[in-house]
């Protein structure tokens, strides 16, 4: 059961975290069963981060435990899914050549990076402008605590916005709606 306490930190929730945590792997453990403890614990770490967000954007709900349980069964479903991709991706023979394709010339690999950064880019600047800003800064060598002095945010904040960008281009990749060429084709290539 997870309870709420007066004392529960500087969080200004009022919530015994240990609680929280200790209810979250109550929830995971049955959805998780096979995956790695470590997998478990990143899980009600998962839980718990998730909820907090929840409980400052949404003020405390009717039931804590019913939050909690609703989140932790979206975080086991996650977690289950990536260790099933993973595994299947670990056995695939020749994940190796396509992750890390065999490179002719160093030209080649250049032509292939800059062309993922393009494309990188274009499709921020069609979902996601405020992403661009930060790519440009990361691409020209800045550092983002700067970026976040000059802008009066903390650096943490631009640091999870910067995370939350690349995650967006990471799904585009892996649902098809980005596709970047690890290598250019050889005909785009021709001198």
């Amino acid at each position: 059961m997870v309870e709420s306490t007066q004392d529960g930190g500087d969080d200004g929730l009022g919530l015994n975290w240990a609680d929280v945590c200790a209810s979250a792997r109550r929830f995971l453990a049955p959805r998780m069963i096979g995956l790695p403890a470590e997998d478990l614990e990143d899980a009600s770490q998962d839980v718990c981060w998730r909820l907090y967000e929840f409980l400052r954007k949404n003020g405390p709900p009717r039931s804590l435990e019913g939050i909690v349980c609703v989140i932790a069964h979206r975080v086991a479903a996650d977690a289950v899914k990536r260790y099933a991709r993973d595994k299947r991706l670990a056995s695939d023979p020749e994940i190796g050549t396509r992750i890390h394709p065999p490179l002719d010339t160093e030209r080649r690999l250049r032509d292939a990076i800059e062309t993922a950064v393009f494309l990188i880019r274009e499709y921020l600047l069609l979902k996601r402008a405020p992403c661009v800003e930060l790519l440009d800064l990361k691409l020209g060598g800045h550092k983002f605590s700067t970026f976040a002095v000059s802008r009066g945010v903390s650096p943490d904040q631009v640091r999870q916005t910067w995370e939350r960008c690349m995650e967006r281009v990471r799904e585009a990749v892996r649902k098809g709606r980005l596709q970047i060429p690890w290598m250019p084709s050889p005909s785009r290539n021709a001198p």
